[in-house]
């Protein structure tokens, strides 16, 4: 998952966006299906919100 996150700290499983630089700020790497949980949701929002 690839988020535009503007200056969020990156830390745990939030990274840097790697590749994807131009277009985005961070990224998320989910591998389970268990992985999506409430701090992945709370990215989610934070970054629909400065999108916005």
């Amino acid at each position: 998952m690839i988020l535009l996150m503007g200056n969020t700290p990156v830390e745990g499983r939030l990274e840097t966006s790697g590749p994807f630089g131009s277009m985005c700020s961070h990224r998320i790497q989910i591998t389970e299906s268990s992985m999506p949980d409430d701090e992945v949701l709370s990215w989610l929002k934070q970054a629909y919100a400065q999108a916005g």
